[in-house]
């Protein structure tokens, strides 16, 4: 059965994918007439589909630090049972995903692409998972390449592209999972978990851009070595507390988010609460990413 967390990712994940599918559709729409356009008034265009799959580092950070994390359920009293958990934060400086991209090349100089990057977190279970940063990137990118160094078997042997990149993450960070002492389930709100693996984890969903640069190296035969550097810098984010476990059936998985501010949650870092103004001190999907892997000319 598949983790309540990667559920949840999956669930999130289709939501914004048909959002970001319409987004290019629309995006596609626009520009289609405009390259028609230059296609009758300069002859032809070279447009190159290509594919690329590869593995490296995606943007993460996370402090070392005391993280203090307490949770009071809503059952009545006699019930009501307290779940405390407390331990030293790693220091995080990115972590191991996957990118899978689709993109077009115009006349071996201008590209664009679409792609989504699982975060290989977001596939643990919920023991492998806490205080780790997890989810799911999607981003669109716009570059412009500069090729080098021509041969009578390839148009070009090496290119270089700087690029920029928009990007939509929907990911967390895991606080931990508790089940209930007192009685067989969890309540807060009107939502009860009975769930022996009841997560809390922070849902964080945030915007951001990062200036990249990529090294490709043409092999040929339509594929291609690439590697690329980028920094992930933030311009907006979201995040909440959710709770996340089965329901009273076993099967059904329910949700639950709360504000970082709220009188059942508690969360403590270096004995500081954490709020939406200090939250950016605390985890975040930015600063630096590294990949290397094919490029298929389609």
């Amino acid at each position: 059965m598949a983790p309540t967390w990667l559920k949840f990712l999956i669930h999130r994940g289709i939501q914004s994918g048909v959002v970001w599918c319409f987004c290019s559709t629309m995006l596609t729409a626009q520009i289609q007439p405009s390259l028609e356009k230059s296609s009758t008034q300069r002859g032809v265009l070279n447009l190159q589909h290509e594919f690329t799959i590869a593995v490296g580092t995606l943007p993460a950070w996370k402090a070392e630090r005391n993280v203090e994390f307490r949770a009071i359920d809503a059952a009545p009293t006699a019930l009501r049972d307290t779940l405390n958990s407390a331990f030293r934060s790693r220091a995080t400086f990115g972590e191991l995903g996957f990118t899978l991209r689709y993109g077009i090349v115009i006349d071996e100089k201008m590209s664009f692409s679409l792609a989504a990057s699982p975060y290989l977190g977001s596939f643990a279970s919920e023991q492998e998972k806490k205080d780790r940063v997890y989810g799911v990137q999607f981003d669109f990118t716009a570059g412009y390449r500069f090729t080098f160094v021509q041969s009578q078997s390839t148009p070009w042997l090496f290119a270089v592209e700087p690029s920029c990149r928009l990007a939509y993450t929907i990911g967390g960070y895991s606080l931990g999972y508790f089940s209930g002492v007192k009685k067989e389930w969890l309540q807060f709100g009107e939502t009860k978990f009975y769930d022996a693996e009841t997560a809390f984890h922070l849902i964080d969903n945030n915007l951001g851009i990062a200036p990249c640069v990529k090294a490709i190296w043409n092999l040929g035969g339509g594929l291609m070595v690439v590697a690329d550097v980028s920094w992930m810098l933030n311009l907006s984010r979201q995040t909440v507390f959710n709770i996340a476990g089965v329901g009273a059936d076993k099967q059904t998985v329910e949700w639950l988010q709360k504000p970082l501010a709220n009188e059942s949650i508690r969360y403590l870092v270096d004995g500081n609460f954490v709020q939406q103004v200090n939250i950016p001190d605390v985890f975040g999907f930015k600063r630096l990413s590294a990949s290397i892997g094919l490029i298929f000319r389609l």
